[in-house]
């Protein structure tokens, strides 16, 4: 990386790449439809942090969750994302 892009990446905002949530019913429903999770942050295991790759998509998503509007689920594609997000948690692979 030359020295425009340590400049660059020095100046932009961590927030802009990364959508971070610390709800894990919107981190399940949005890994389940697909988004692609990048980090759980496990510094506070009580208050983990989950963040995801931001899209246009991804924030509809978001505003669709926030103002309680429906959001249709395969039940086993959300069963296995909630396992694998509280395996995370708990430090356990699947």
């Amino acid at each position: 990386m030359g020295v425009i892009g340590k400049l660059w990446t020095s100046f932009r905002r961590q927030d802009d790449r990364y959508f971070r949530t610390k709800n894990l019913h919107l981190a399940t429903v949005l890994f389940s439809q697909g988004f692609a999770l990048v980090n759980v942050d496990l510094h506070d295991p009580a208050n983990c942090e989950f963040a995801l790759g931001r899209t246009y998509d991804l924030e509809e998503m978001v505003g669709r969750f926030n103002l309680k509007r429906p959001i249709y689920v395969d039940a086993r594609r959300y069963i296995f994302a909630w396992k694998t997000l509280r395996g995370k948690i708990s430090g356990r692979r699947f």
